[in-house]
């Protein structure tokens, strides 16, 4: 109830102004405040360009936090049990832990 949301809206709007570089701004706020402040929906969970500001390269995402945890908890025991399986074990390496919880490190970027 303070501003956050309708700042960092605010916020990404002038970066993607001033840099016109690709600009997401990303809220987990269940009560869907980015859709409301920047008047469209982007609850889907997936990016998706504001349309109020298309001649910016803009996009906003909301992310369902419950979903997420859920997706995380799934990926992690998912991960452990086929560590588990080969006798290795995910907790070994930073990489092993990043991906427990959804990052895939790319050697080649």
């Amino acid at each position: 109830g303070v501003g956050k949301t309708t700042m960092a809206a605010s916020f990404a709007v002038g970066e993607a102004k001033r840099t016109d570089l690709p600009t997401l701004v990303v809220s987990t706020d269940p009560a869907h405040s980015l859709s409301d402040a920047l008047g469209q929906d982007v609850s889907g969970g997936v990016p998706v360009q504001v349309d109020s500001y298309s001649s910016l390269p803009l996009w906003a995402l909301e992310v369902d936090p419950n979903r997420a945890k859920e997706e995380i908890a799934s990926g992690a025991r998912e991960a452990k049990e086929k560590a588990e399986a080969s006798g290795s074990s995910p907790l070994s390496s930073v990489a092993g832990l990043l991906k427990l919880v959804g990052v895939d490190l790319d050697p080649t970027v």
